[in-house]
């Protein structure tokens, strides 16, 4: 299991489209820091947003608030990772060749969910990372407490 999983990282590491949907996301992220976007989808804090919204320039607190309360948003850059992952598969008929060379299909379907869960912490990491980053370069650290913030936003 562990070669089928170390084979598939190496085959998405060479592909274009992984790298794509990270650009992209970082890209999405920078204008949304840089232009001082709100993106909220679902259920959101009111008093989050009358913090964010009250706040002239974004730092890295403002950044990464939005990013927690735009989360949903983060599903439509995971959706590639999972084609990536289980569609060239099934596109090019190459899970026969792994029956074929005697791992399970319970270890195949294993190995893919941990694959895929470990590319989308991945992307969140790159998420948070980027949302930082740009926030700091944009306004600095910010006002701070962030830790009560994120907690309290995740519990809503």
């Amino acid at each position: 299991m562990m070669k089928l999983m170390r084979a598939d990282m190496y085959r998405i590491l060479r592909t274009k489209s992984f790298y794509a949907t990270v650009i992209g996301m970082v890209v999405l992220i920078g204008v949304i820091v840089s232009t001082q976007t709100m993106v909220v989808s679902g259920m959101f804090d009111a008093d989050m947003q009358q913090i964010i919204e009250s706040t002239k320039v974004w730092g890295m607190r403002e950044a990464i608030m939005t990013c927690t309360m735009g989360l949903s948003v983060f599903s439509w850059f995971s959706i590639p990772i999972y084609s990536i992952v289980v569609g060239q598969e099934f596109s090019q008929g190459t899970y026969k060749n792994v029956f074929f060379s005697g791992i399970s299909r319970k270890s195949f379907v294993i190995s893919k969910l941990i694959l895929i869960a470990s590319l989308v912490l991945f992307m969140l990491l790159v998420l948070f990372g980027s949302a930082s980053l740009f926030g700091y370069l944009n306004g600095g650290m910010g006002s701070l407490p962030l830790s009560s913030d994120i907690v309290k936003n995740l519990m809503v």
